[in-house]
Order: C-alpha cells, then structure tokens, then sequence
C-alpha cells in the first residue's frame, strides 16, 4: 500500500490571511507522523488540504477551501509525495491546484488536479516542482495550467469535471478515497475518534454500526462479487444481519432504513460501472468489426504470398541445380590446368637438378686446385721473409752506433733552444691576461652607458606614447564637441567648458519641462487605460457569461430531455418536471417509498424460507453446544425436564451401542432428551420463549428414540419462535423441493421490485440534479437572462470605442513628449559625460606640458652617452686587434715547443744514459754566447 514520503503546502492562506503556509514541506519518510499544535494552529485544515489531493474539493467539519480564498484570493498548491510499493524506490507525485472562482458557474471554486511518476530527482519532483515564476512570485492558477500543458505527457492534468476519472486513477496505485473518506468521518468534529467509537461500547454494537456496513461498503465497491472472499463476507453478513432481525422486525427495518443512503450510492457506483461496460462492449465491438473486416484481406494476401513463394522456390531450386554445373564444370577445368603446369614444374625441376649436379663437381674441383696455389705462394713468401730479416739485422749495428755519436753532440744544443721557447712562452700567456683584463674593465664601462642609453630611450618612447593618447583624448573631445554643434579651439580647455556648462544649463531646463508634459500624459494616459482595462474585463465577463448561460440552457434543455426519457423508462408521465417539480419528487419518493417496503417484506419472507430449508436440508450451520445447557435451563422454567444427549450417550454401557445410536442419529449428540407429552403439550400451547441462539437445537421424545426404525421419531426443533416439528431428512425431498421453488420466485419478486426501484430512484436523482445543476428551471427565464446580457454587451462595446479613442489621441501626444524628453536627456547626459572629458583633457594638457620639458632633457643626455660608448668601442677594438696576434704568436710558440720536446722523446729514449730529466731541461747548460750561436747553427 503506497506510503506517505513528503507533503508540501504553498502560499495557503488562512485566518483571514493574517497566516500562510509558504512553501512548507513536510519529510515523513514513509513512516508515521505526530504534529503538535496548539489550538487554532492548523491541524484541521492541515488533514483538509492533505485529502484534496484523493478527494478534491472535500469539506471537512463543515469547512469548505472557499471559505479561505473568499476572505482573502489567493491561489494555493497542495502536493503530496507517495512511496509506491516495490523493491526499488519509485514515487507518485499528486497535486491539488486551487484559486477563487473566476467565472464558472455552480462551483464555489476553480479547480484541477495532477499527478506524475519518477523514480529519481527530476525537474517535476516535489521538491523541484515549478511552483514559482522567473519573477520569483507565486504562479497563479491558469500560469500553472498552462505551464503543466506545455509539458506534454510527463504530467496528466484532470479538471473539476473529470474529478471520477482522476480518483479511478489513484485506484489503478492502490490509494482508495473512501478510505480517506473515512478517515474524513472520523476526524468530523473535536475528538470524532471518541464520538466514532462511543457507540461501540459491546461487540453486537460494534457489528452493526461499523463491522456491517464496512463490509457492505466493501462489498458494493467490488465489481465482481464471485471469488470466495466476496461469499463469506456476504454469508457472514448474512448471518450477523439476521440476528437483530430475528429479535424484532422493527429493529430490522431500522438498521435497513438507516443502510439506505450506503445502497442508493452503492447503486450509482453500480450504474457507473454499467456505463463503463456498455463503453467497453461499444469498443469491443468497433474492434471485431475492424477484425472481421480485415480478416479476409488478410487471408487473401497470405494465400498471394503463399503462391508467390512457391513459385520463387521452384526458380530457386532451378538457379541452384544450374550454379552447381557450372561450379563442377569450372573445378574440371581448373583441375586440367593445374595438372598440365605441374608436369612442366616437375621437368623444369629436373633439369635444374642435372645443372646443379655438374655445378658442384666443378666447384669441388676448383677449390681443391685453389688450395693448393695459396699453399705454395705462402711457402716462397716465408722465405723471402726469413732472407730479408737477416739483412736488417746486419745494418742495424752500424746505425746504432752513428745515432749514440750524434746525441752527444745536439744534447746541450736542444737542452738551450727548448728554455728559450718556454721563456717567450710564459711572456706571451701573461700578456694576454693582462689584455683580457683590460677587455673586461672596458665591455663593463660600455655596459653601463647602453643601459643608461636603453632608459633614456625608453622614457622618451614612453612620454611619445603618453602624447599619442593626449592627441587622440584631443581629437575625441573636438569630435565630440563638433556633434554637439560646439566649435571650440582646444589649445586651452577652460573657455571650452565655460561654453559647454553653458549649453548642459539649457539641456537641463528644457528635459525638466518635457518630463512634466510627459507626466501629466501618463496620468491620463494611465486613468484612460484602467477604464479600457476595466471595459474589457467586463467585456470578457460578459462574453464569458453569455457563453455559459447558453451552455447551462443548451445543457438544461438536455438534462430535460434526459430527464423525460428516465421518467419515462420508469413509467412515470406524470406531473410534467417544468409545470409541478415539486409533485412529480413527491410521487417518486412515495413509488420508492412502496417498492422498498415491499421489496423488505419479500426479503424477510425469503429469508425465513431459506432458513427452514437449510433446517431440513442439514446446512443449518454451526452446530450449537453452550445454547444446549441455555434450552434446557429455559425449558425447565416451563417445567420440562430434559437431558442432554451427550450425558445420555455417556449413560449406555457400550460404544459399539453408542455407535450405533449415533449413526442413527447424528444430532443426537448436540440435543436435548425430554418426555413426548410434555414436549406436546409445550408445542400445543405455542409459547414464544425469550432466548437468542446461534441456531436451532433438536428436542427430542425419549420414547420415540427407536434403533430399528420402526417408529417415526419425534423430534422438535427450538428457534427464536418455539417448536417445530422436525422432518427427517429422508421423507424432506419434496418439502425442500417446494421450499426452493417459493424461493426463486421471490428472488424473481424480489429482483423485479429492485429494478423497479433502482429506475425509480435514478428518474429521482435526475430530477434533483436537474432541478440543483441550474439557476432557471424555466424557457421564459433563460431567454430574458441572454437578451439582458447581449443588450448589456452592445452598449459595453460602444464605450470601448470610445475609450480607444481617446488612447490612441493620448498615446500620440505622449508619444511626442516623450521623444522631446529622450532627447533632451540624450543631449544632457551628452554633455554631463563632455564635461567630463573636458576635465580629463584639461588634467592631460598640463602633464603634456611637463612631458615635453623631460624630453627635451633626455635627448641632451641620449647625445653625450652616444659619443662615450663610441670611445670606448674604438678602445676595445684596438685591444682585440692585440689579442688576437698575441692569440697567434701564442699559438705558434705552443707548437714549437711541442714539436722539440717530440723531436727530444725521439732522440733520447728513456732509456738513455744521457738524457735530460724534467728538472734539467729548465737551465742551459751553454754559458758562452758564441757557443750557443754555434749550436744553434748546427741545429738549423
């Protein structure tokens, strides 16, 4: 059963609008819930707009939803948030949208309900709902309307006049409304659950006041009444409503009297659901007839296709038998093709093998011989070889000892020349040093002058880049000056703002006129609309009843039509329902009023019969035990002695005699055992004895209590009435054989008055709708009420054009005003926003001035900082030029030193006796210049 989750009430008004539900939301969770308020807080009215959403329009406690917005109009949302059953969450959302009547006629109210599904959160959950404009105001009745239409089916809408449907609805989701009807009863008044169950008080009264009818209202509510459930609510109904029956006809016809109200609308429900099957046998039949006409169709086509692909399968098989030749055919030729290559691959193959074969014989022969030279040339190359060692090792002696003679002469020569090449070696690194030194001192010194150079030059370019913007402000001031009409020179900016404060002055006046021109032309323009506005509301009004007055008569004229063939189908002709609808009420009531007694008096008789039968059929139902020992304490009162059957039983002195007794006589055991006389003289006197029990029970004379069956036994039966004489069930056939035929013949009396009733009460209910659905129940009074309103309606549409005319005359002048008023403003702003600018100018005009100062300054020190840098780079070019040759001169010292310390490592070996080591090599040991020059010479 669907479950409450969430509940949410929106711009609800009450207490004379001074309190307000504003978009409260109430997050139950699907379980129970308990609100505390104080007296005056709202619970009532809480539980009321919470049953809207399943029983629209529903009062409760005699308050109706117009008594809220009649105080105060208002358009209110109620929206109600359902768990659903299952295992995964899903949600039904349903909503009560209601505001005051806007002009629909018999309903004190305008409203619609609405409901959706989800399963997630969504645009159109509870929480999400478009309750609220972009505006953020509340969305009044038809905004909503026409938004949730605008939604296409994620949301279905049901007006006040499909208020059965939405309800049947709610049932398709397991939400029964006449169980918030009932919960509605209960909360009718302060403390209704007390007054509810004060009646109650003792089960009989708790069956009857509200067991009972619960299950009749059940029961009406099922369309089928055949499944088991449905019969033993009705047999226990049954039973339970023939107990106060049984007791006294009057309280009988009471309880039926007071259960009328619950058949008449059980009875409805019934025509309803009549009306639905005719609908549905309606669609049952247009839907055979469409299948009955397309049945042929369709079997003419099937038997085309079945033809058409018989024939396509025989062309099928022949195309298939002939692919399959040309496949086979195509293989044998492929075959024969591929036969003939591989016999010429297979005698190419040999030839090549032959080829091959010769080709290696030969290379074996081959090899061998090549072998066999390189053999011989390696053996008279080694001799050669051994011959030419000998001769070597001959001649190396005697150069041997030419070289050790020579190294004893260039040893102080070489020791002398590699000193002085270190010498000038050193020189030279230290110079270079020294210039690079210099490089460095003078590339700083340039350094610092460019970036001097470089600010300068950037701050020029800067106040060059300030003066651009000067001119271009310039230029836009003179632009927008010449667009005012203002030919000023700007070479000083004071006299061009005297002029323009001038000019705004004059701006200003003429806009504060032309604003009050345009002000008295809203005034009236405003005071013409709201009479326009006024005219066509009523207009509409007017229209809008004209259209329902003439839909209420053509309705009443059909409701009076319907109403004559209703009272006709029931027989009724008389009175007319226009000329005597007072009469003709009160001769229903009374036809009602007979078939009902009649109908009761059928029923009561029937039951008495059904009752007698199941009595002498053995189906009489439980079979009593405690009402024994209660018959035979009452029977002893009228000086009866009896004995129960089952102590009598007890008293035998077999089971197989007990056995036998109870076979004979089943009831035997649940029966009293009395003397026959005075069980006779008992039922000849007729005494009525006062005692309820649940059924009858059997009395029987001792004397009659016969195993062989020769006797007839004598056994009564006591009910609520006395004693009857009991039949057996064996001589019963044609007893209850003539009892079941009385029987349907009530039934058939008793149905034959149910209908006549039933009609008799429908032509009622029309007649009392007829007569409450409309204001006139008279032609005459109809057509006055439309000529009023046409005539009213003319003159309404004369005055319109008269009020439309003066607007648009209105619009005109206001129209002008108001353009001489946006100019004026234009022009005003325009100059506000020049004088600004001329303030800024003024400002950029003396910076200007000390910007050209500060450029002048910056060229003098640009020129002097030029004429050092070119200085200094002369300086560095003349060193580099220095560098560079000593680079050079370096370079080549380097490499002489190098060559004579390798011509040394290949002169004097490490292992010679005499040569130098490193420490030596750093002095000369030739003293004597004339020496030294000799040696030099010699070494070249």
């Amino acid at each position: 059963m669907p479950r409450i989750n969430r509940i949410r009430l929106h711009n609800i008004r009450y207490d004379k609008g001074n309190r307000i539900f504003d978009n409260l939301i109430l997050n139950l969770g699907g379980y129970n819930g308990l609100l505390l308020l104080h007296n005056g807080g709202g619970k009532t009215l809480l539980l009321q707009l919470i049953a809207q959403v399943v029983c629209p329009n529903v009062p409760l406690q005699g308050r109706r939803l117009a008594g809220l917005v009649q105080e105060v109009p208002f358009t209110g949302h109620v929206l109600v948030e359902w768990l659903l059953d299952g295992n995964r969450y899903w949600y039904l959302l349903t909503g009560f949208c209601f505001a005051e009547n806007l002009g629909s006629a018999h309903r004190d109210i305008d409203y619609f309900t609405y409901l959706t599904e989800y399963g997630e959160r969504n645009p159109w959950d509870l929480e999400s709902f478009p309750l609220l404009g972009e505006d953020g105001r509340t969305l009044n009745y038809r905004q909503l309307r026409e938004r949730l239409a605008a939604s296409g089916s994620r949301v279905r809408t049901f007006a006040s006049d499909r208020r059965r449907e939405y309800q049947r609805e709610l049932q398709s989701y397991m939400i029964d409304p006449w169980e918030w009807e009932q919960v509605l009863i209960t909360n009718s008044s302060e403390g209704g659950v007390g007054k509810f169950f004060e009646s109650c008080s003792k089960t009989p009264q708790l069956l009857e006041r509200l067991l009972i009818p619960a299950f009749d209202g059940v029961l009406g509510r099922t369309a089928d009444g055949n499944d088991s459930l449905t019969r033993a609510f009705q047999q226990a109904a049954e039973e339970l409503m023939r107990l106060p029956e049984l007791k006294a006809n009057k309280g009988a016809l009471e309880q039926l009297s007071q259960r009328l109200p619950r058949l008449a609308e059980a009875l409805e429900q019934v025509r309803e659901a009549g009306e639905q099957v005719e609908e549905a046998e309606g669609e049952r039949c247009s839907l055979y007839a469409t299948l009955e006409r397309g049945i042929p169709r369709l079997d003419l086509a099937i038997r085309r296709l079945d033809a058409a692909r018989e024939r396509c399968r025989g062309r099928i098989q022949e195309i298939q038998f002939q692919m399959d030749s040309l496949v086979v055919e195509e293989k044998k030729r492929e075959k024969e093709r591929l036969q003939v290559d591989l016999e010429k691959a297979t005698m190419r193959f040999n030839d090549v093998r032959r080829d091959y074969d010769r080709a290696e014989e030969s290379y074996r022969r081959h090899k061998a011989w090549r072998y066999w030279g390189k053999y011989q040339d390696k053996t008279a190359s080694l001799r050669q070889e051994e011959e030419r060692k000998r001769q070597l090792m001959v001649g190396r002696e005697q150069q041997e000892r030419e070289i050790q003679s020579l190294r004893e002469k260039v040893w102080p020569l070489y020791r002398a020349l590699l000193h002085g090449w270190r010498q000038r070696e050193q020189l030279e690194k230290d110079r270079l040093q020294e210039l690079q030194r210099e490089l460095q001192s003078i590339d700083r010194e340039i350094g610092r002058r460019e970036a001097r150079l470089q600010e300068c030059r950037e701050k020029r370019a800067n106040l060059l880049g300030l003066r651009e913007g000067f001119v271009k402000l310039k230029d836009s001031v003179a632009r927008e000056m010449g667009r005012e009409g203002l030919a000023i020179p700007l070479e000083e900016p004071e006299p061009a703002k005297a002029r323009v404060v001038a000019e705004k002055t004059l701006a200003e006046e003429a806009l504060k006129h032309w604003k009050e021109t345009a002000a008295t032309g809203w005034r009236e323009q405003d005071a013409v609309r709201k009479e326009l506005e006024g005219l066509r509301t009523r207009e509409g009004v007017l229209q809008q009843e004209i259209r329902e007055t003439e839909q209420q008569y053509e309705a009443w004229r059909r409701d009076l039509l319907s109403l004559r063939e209703t009272l006709a189908l029931a027989g009724v002709v008389s009175p007319d329902p226009v000329a005597d609808p007072a009469g003709l009420k009160a001769e229903l009531a009374r036809q009602i009023a007979h078939l009902e007694a009649g109908k009761v008096r059928l029923e009561v008789e029937k039951n008495r019969l059904e009752e007698r039968r199941l009595l002498f059929s053995g189906a009489g139902g439980p079979l009593p035990n405690a009402d024994v020992a209660r018959l035979q304490a009452v029977l002893e009162e009228y000086g009866v002695k009896s004995v129960t059957g089952a102590s009598w039983l007890q008293g035998l002195d077999s089971d197989a005699r007990r056995q036998a007794w109870v076979t004979r006589f089943p009831w035997l055991p649940y029966a009293l055992i009395a003397e026959g006389e005075q069980i006779v003289r008992l039922v000849e006197r007729g005494v009525e004895l006062k005692i309820d029990l649940s059924a009858a029970v059997p009395v029987a004379a001792r004397g009659s209590l016969q195993l062989d069956g020769g006797e007839e036994t004598q056994v009564y039966f006591f009910r609520n009435k006395g004693l009857e004489p009991f039949v057996y069930p064996a001589r019963a056939a044609a007893l209850i054989q003539e009892m079941e035929a009385q029987g349907e013949e009530l039934s058939e009396q008793i149905n034959r008055l149910g209908r006549d009733m039933e009609s008799r009460r429908q032509a009622a209910a029309a007649l009392q709708k007829w007569q409450e659905g409309h204001r006139y129940n008279r032609e005459e009074e109809w057509e006055l009420v439309l000529r009023e309103k046409a005539g009213a309606l003319e003159q309404l549409k004369k005055d319109l054009e008269a009020a439309a005319g003066r607007m648009a005359a209105l619009s005109g002048e206001l129209a002008a005003a108001q353009e001489q008023e946006r100019r004026m403003e234009m022009r005003a702003t325009r100059l506000g926003s020049l004088l600004e600018r001329l303030a800024e100018y003024s400002a950029e005009w003396s910076l200007e001035m000390e910007r050209c100062e500060q450029e002048r300054h910056l060229l003098m020190e640009e020129a002097a900082l030029a004429g050092e840098i070119n200085n200094l780079a002369r300086q560095r070019e003349s060193l580099q030029e220095e560098q560079e040759r000593l680079k050079e001169q370096a370079r080549a010292t380097a490499s002489r030193i190098k060559e004579m310390e390798q011509d040394g490592v290949e002169m004097f070996p490490p292992g010679y006796a005499g040569a130098p080591v490193e420490d030596q090599l750093t002095t000369c040991p030739v003293t004597d210049p004339a020496c030294l020059k000799e040696y030099t010479e010699m070494a070249g």
